[in-house]
């Protein structure tokens, strides 16, 4: 609300001064970005978003679940220690999960289960997601159950990160497809300052833990799990990013800039130009004083 009493948007003001949006300028003053502080208690759904180009050919399909024809690249930068699952586990982890966790294996068809045998790690990994992904909701809440019974006879300290991580799911998202989520995806840890970028249709889930987010303008989000909201399994499938990454890999490398209290984090990808996000510490000061005789003597 503007001082003469009428409403004023954001919007608006910018419009009126395009110079403050540099050279992504719009002539409605629409910030290219998002900005917000995100604290999560329990796991968000598991997620992509989409590119340019998939945006816009969702958008002309179904407007209803893609509201708008942009794409949404975004980047979190942890406030407090924090967790998510981002991105393939190593294939090899994988593999190994396919061996050890029998309710895991019985997920995969046939052909998912040949090509582990294989040295192609982007159609093993697809073939595994879209047999994980195309099973009946039935199934996945039998095997579920019987996932978790069988951990849940072992004590904690034999169970490894990503069966703790299974029964976390389950607890909050019983039943739910997204619990074989801790078998696929990397599940990584952040330390206050870490950050993480988050490309076009890398899957993702945020667990636990406080951080800053900046993101392209779009609402576009393409779930598979860990929700009761709209899944597009066809789309997911065909559009996520096949390939297989450590969790260190996903980790940031902040610039150092002219400033020792301020670095800047950028997006590793020519096309994300929206948004930087630059963090400056500012050294607390602090004023001591001591009484002489009736006054205040600052030291």
């Amino acid at each position: 609300m503007g001082i003469d009493g009428k409403s004023r948007k954001l919007s608006d003001w910018l419009a009126a001064r395009p110079k403050l949006l540099g050279a992504l300028k719009d002539k409605n003053g629409n910030l290219p970005f998002l900005f917000k502080v995100l604290s999560v208690n329990q796991a968000l759904s598991i997620q992509a978003h989409p590119n340019k180009s998939l945006a816009r050919k969702l958008h002309a399909r179904d407007k209803e679940h893609y509201r708008d024809d942009n794409h949404k690249p975004e980047m979190a930068i942890a406030l407090t220690d924090f967790e998510a699952m981002c991105g393939f586990r190593p294939t090899k982890e994988i593999v190994a999960f396919v061996q050890s966790v029998p309710e895991f294996r019985s997920l995969l068809n046939k052909e998912a289960l040949d090509s582990l045998k294989s040295n192609d790690e982007e159609n093993m990994l697809k073939l595994i997601f879209q047999s994980w992904m195309s099973t009946k909701k039935s199934k996945i809440e039998e095997l579920t159950s019987r996932l978790t019974s069988r951990l849940e006879r072992n004590s904690e300290k034999n169970l490894n990160a990503a069966e703790q991580l299974a029964l976390r799911l389950n607890k909050t998202y019983p039943g739910d497809i997204g619990v074989f989520a801790a078998f696929v995806l990397n599940f990584i840890t952040l330390k206050p300052g870490d950050g993480i970028f988050l490309r076009a249709n890398m899957p993702h889930s945020y667990l636990k833990g406080d951080i800053v987010e900046c993101m392209a303008c779009s609402d576009n989000v393409v779930r598979a799990g860990l929700t009761p909201k709209f899944r597009d399994v066809e789309t997911l499938v065909n559009m996520l990013d096949y390939r297989s990454v450590s969790p260190q890999d996903l980790k940031m490398q902040p610039n150092k800039t002219e400033s020792d209290c301020a670095i800047l984090y950028t997006p590793d990808d020519r096309a994300v130009n929206e948004f930087e996000v630059l963090s400056v510490n500012v050294r607390s000061v602090r004023h001591f004083y001591h009484v002489k005789k009736n006054s205040l003597e600052h030291i």
